[in-house]
C-alpha cells in the first residue's frame, strides 16, 4: 500500500521492520510481531482520525495493530497510508 500510494518512496530494512522513505524522511513502516502486524506512521499524531482509529501516545508516531485480514479494511490503513505518503 505504501508504494502503490506513493512509487517514489524507498524501502529499507530497519529497527527490525520494512520501513518506507521519501525525500524528508522516514515516513512509516511494517513490523511483524508474534501475534499482530504494526503498520506504524512517523507522523501519525498529525494525521486526521475521527473515528480514533490510531494508537499510541508518543508526540508524533500512531500505529494500526492488524490482526487478521478484516482489520486492514476495518482500521482504514489505506486511508492512513495516503495520509503518510502525501503529509
Amino acid at each position: 500500500m505504501f508504494l502503490k500510494a506513493n512509487k517514489e518512496l524507498v524501502e529499507d530494512i530497519k529497527y527490525g521492520g520494512l520501513v518506507f522513505n521519501a525525500s524528508n524522511g522516514l515516513i512509516g513502516g511494517i513490523y511483524i510481531y508474534k501475534e499482530h502486524i504494526s503498520v506504524e506512521f512517523s507522523n501519525g499524531a498529525s494525521f486526521f482520525d475521527k473515528d480514533s482509529i490510531l494508537e499510541g501516545k508518543g508526540k508524533k508516531r500512531r500505529h494500526l495493530k492488524i490482526y487478521t485480514d478484516e482489520d486492514i479494511a476495518l482500521k482504514k490503513v489505506e486511508y492512513f497510508v495516503s495520509q503518510a505518503v502525501n503529509s
